[in-house]
């Protein structure tokens, strides 16, 4: 089967306590690692998405869906470590990436 083709980033996404602004930016400092080898970063404080420009469209969406696990988590998913939410981050977007291409 033909993967479909994906839509460009969104400027946000609806959630359940509103609009979650998302902003296609270069790496910044105050990503996690410094924004080293860091493709994107969820800011629940300010509630916004970040993603990094110098991707390919394929990845910057893995990235968002990534990070869109953590903000449902924020919405009230408990975990006994850092470890299982970034766990559950990794299948969240897998999963919702396959869906978008093939479902």
């Amino acid at each position: 089967m033909k993967p479909k083709r994906l839509p460009p980033i969104p400027k946000s996404i609806q959630t359940p306590l509103g609009p979650l602004p998302i902003i296609v930016t270069e790496a910044q400092p105050h990503w996690p690692n410094g924004g080293r080898g860091s493709g994107g970063y969820y800011d629940s404080r300010q509630y916004r998405m970040y993603v990094a420009s110098d991707m390919g469209l394929l990845t910057q969406w893995h990235i968002l869906l990534h990070e869109r696990g953590h903000n449902i988590a924020d919405l009230g998913v408990e975990f006994d470590s850092d470890g299982q939410e970034e766990s559950f981050c990794k299948a969240f977007a897998t999963v919702m990436l396959h869906e978008m291409l093939y479902g």
